[in-house]
């Protein structure tokens, strides 16, 4: 296997030889580190090597180092950039992540830190690398099936029933495709994966299996008519099928479901040296004709794209939610015990909007929003943030518009779109009295109107110090004003009466 050529740039040789031996200590990066302290080093070691990873200060050499990544990334997109800087300014982390960095990391770092991201960088290049090897491995495939529909088309008098065959089997491709190309989570892909399968094909039996690395393991995740033999929820050592991988592709068995009336087709999904999956569906022999293998092919190639997707999402995703953590821990610096309140603001937002049946993508967003809608109180220093203030009509202004403005922050996260935009409509009044645009009743976001409550509680609670019984009154006495009556009661049943 090709080592992982990685390159310091730091200006301070401790430093810099610090985060070689944390890198290298880490035998699963495969790493083979350069240094470089100073400029010329630097550009020498970019003109004669390919890195898949870059660590560089963002005060290297005193040069705009932000314009390098910029350039850099844009022109070399398989290699990660990991920023670090000692300061901690939130701007200047979002320039470097807007610029193309991977992450951003403030100094000083522990090595736990350095190796989980260096790790995570890693694994996004890998799924890079391979989700490129196998949009070329698609393009071929269908190049070959072009040169195939254009024989057919020859000889339509002679083959006309299995053109026939051949638009049916477009159909289901194209139908297949438009489900499955929408990148969504690990888990919904499979769910409408499994779903076209069935609707489409209509397989005698099913069975969908995921690949687990760490125990080499196939672990049966969905399945129909197969209740017997795999059981959801059965791990299969990867040996019982290993014959099936290895770029053989679709495998069509005579006689592996052991009726003669059925055909077998295997599906292994997998790209490169990753394996994904593997699924195993019963057909009648009638459905089958030789010379199909080529739909079944690409269908192999879609689906293995469409999970490779959803994981790239997930990884994606994961580096986000690290992103939340390092907000919360820069809240905690100003603000002592709000990484806790927000974190508790998100658990019972979720539990709220659970009650009234949100579905998943619209929770994941609310409880983003639930743990950064505090992130603008960096502004306002912690002897301010009282109640006397808050419920001041100027000094609460002051506030919440501080809040409002710290959405923006979240701006250059992708993931966090929805949940900025959760945060925006945060104060306004059901009444239509509320900031910034005077939204009303069911105009305002449902998930807005639910953290507003949730929020005002537990921040009349655990910043204000007022009693229950002081919070009761006045959130019911702006029932209808401020709040959402309907969401309010069921707030209260879930969380106050329990």
């Amino acid at each position: 296997m090709a080592k992982n050529k990685i390159l310091i740039a730091d200006n301070e040789t401790t430093v810099s030889v610090f985060l070689k031996k944390i890198v290298e200590f880490d035998k699963s990066n495969n790493a083979e580190v350069d240094i470089a302290n100073d400029t010329k080093t630097f550009n020498t070691l970019l003109s004669k090597n390919m890195y898949s990873l870059i660590i560089i200060d963002l005060s290297f050499e005193n040069q705009k180092v932000t314009d390098f990544i910029s350039k850099f990334s844009s022109e070399n997109p398989f290699t990660q950039i990991i920023a670090i800087s000692a300061s901690i300014d939130v701007n200047i982390a979002m320039s470097a992540i807007r610029s193309g960095s991977y992450d951003f990391i403030s100094k000083p770092f522990s090595s736990e830190t350095i190796m989980l991201v260096v790790k995570n960088a890693l694994e996004k290049r890998q799924l890079l690398m391979e989700k490129e090897e196998l949009n070329k491995d698609l393009t071929s495939v269908n190049d070959q099936f072009s040169d195939a529909n254009k024989l057919i088309t020859q000889q339509k008098d002679q083959l006309d029933n299995y053109l026939k065959n051949m638009i049916s089997a477009l159909d289901k491709m194209k139908s297949i495709s438009i489900e499955t190309g929408r990148v969504k989570s690990f888990e919904t892909n499979l769910k409408i994966i499994s779903e076209k399968i069935n609707e489409i094909y209509k397989p005698v039996s099913f069975v969908f299996m995921l690949y687990e690395k760490k125990t080499k393991k196939l672990n049966v995740k969905m399945e129909k008519n197969n209740t017997s033999s795999f059981p959801i929820g059965t791990q299969i050592d990867y040996s019982v099928f290993k014959k099936y991988f290895g770029n053989k592709g679709v495998s069509v068995e005579a006689n592996l479901s052991k009726n003669e009336n059925l055909t077998t087709i295997i599906l292994p999904l997998e790209t490169g040296k990753m394996i994904l999956g593997l699924i195993i569906m019963d057909i009648n022999k009638s459905e089958y004709e030789e010379g199909m293998e080529v739909f079944y092919e690409i269908l192999r190639y879609m689906l293995t794209i469409s999970m490779l997707n959803s994981r790239f999402l997930e990884d994606s995703r994961r580096s986000y939610l690290e992103s939340l953590v390092a907000f919360l821990l820069l809240e905690e610096k100003i603000h002592k015990g709000i990484k806790k309140h927000s974190e508790t603001v998100a658990s019972i937002c979720v539990k709220v909007a659970k009650a009234m049946n949100l579905n998943e993508l619209e929770i994941r967003n609310l409880q983003y929003a639930g743990l950064l809608h505090l992130i603008g109180l960096i502004k306002i220093p912690k002897s301010e943030m009282t109640a006397a203030n808050y419920f001041n009509k100027e000094n609460g202004i002051e506030i919440k518009n501080a809040i409002l403005e710290g959405s923006q922050i979240l701006t250059p996260l992708v993931f966090m779109e929805d949940a900025k935009i959760i945060i925006e409509e945060l104060f306004e009044n059901y009444d239509g009295s509320g900031i910034p645009s005077g939204k009303k009743g069911n105009k305002i976001m449902l998930p807005s109107r639910i953290l507003r409550i949730v929020g005002d509680f537990l921040a009349f609670k655990n910043m204000f110090k007022m009693n229950n019984s002081d919070i009761i009154n006045y959130m019911e006495k702006n029932t209808g004003k401020e709040y959402d009556p309907e969401i309010l009661k069921i707030f209260f049943d879930l969380v106050i009466k329990h």
